[in-house]
Parts: structure tokens; sequence; C-alpha cells
């Protein structure tokens, strides 16, 4: 979630600086370029962890179907008086 923010606020200064930029400059400065090979870079870290995940997530019910396939006793529980 803190990433996500955080990718969220870069593309905005970039937007901004991007915006605000003269109209007669025709190509971005060196900040810019520096600015935006950050975010290429945070995309692909988010975009690798995403990976690492879903690979957690496809490992996870192979083992969960494992101890689901055994019965589990049900918990009886006294009955109050009435």
């Amino acid at each position: 979630m803190r990433r996500a923010a955080t990718i969220a606020l870069l593309i905005t200064v970039v937007a901004v600086t991007l915006g605000a930029a003269p109209k007669d400059s025709d190509r971005p400065d060196k900040e810019m370029l520096q600015m935006m090979e950050l975010l290429k870079n945070m995309e692909m870290i988010k975009q690798i962890d995403l990976m690492q995940d879903m690979q957690k997530i496809d490992s996870t019910p192979a083992a969960a179907t494992g101890a689901s396939s055994q019965k589990i006793p049900a918990v009886k529980k006294p009955e109050a008086a009435k």
C-alpha cells in the first residue's frame, strides 16, 4: 500500500513538472530523466514482487488441499442450562 502511494506521488510530481515546463524546451532535463528512470525501476520492482506473491499463492493451495483432506473432529460445546 505504501509503495503504491509513493509511486502515485512520484507520478504526480513528474506530471506537474512536465506541465510546468516551458513550451520551448524540446528535451527533458537530466533530473527529469533520472526521475523517469526511477519510476520505471520502481514499476519493475513492483512487477517482480507481484510475481513472487503469485508464486507463493500458487504453491499455497497444494499445501492447503493436503491439510483440508484431513478431517478435523467437531468440538462439542456443552449446552447451557435454561
